[in-house]
């Protein structure tokens, strides 16, 4: 069985991704179609350094 702390951090882990659900689809239509250069202008930058973190 999960422990406290594991459960704790799952539900962050999910609020985070709730809050974040439109990036999240963002990013996931772009690697599905595999072309970067569909992302607006201003996120580009942001993008890259995301992934390349």
């Amino acid at each position: 069985m999960a422990s406290s702390a594991l459960k704790a951090l799952l539900a962050v882990l999910a609020v985070a991704g709730f809050q974040n659900r439109d990036k999240i689809g963002e990013l996931l239509r772009v690697f599905n179609s595999r072309k970067a250069t569909e992302l607006p202008a201003s996120n580009r930058a942001g993008w890259a350094a995301c992934l390349a973190a």
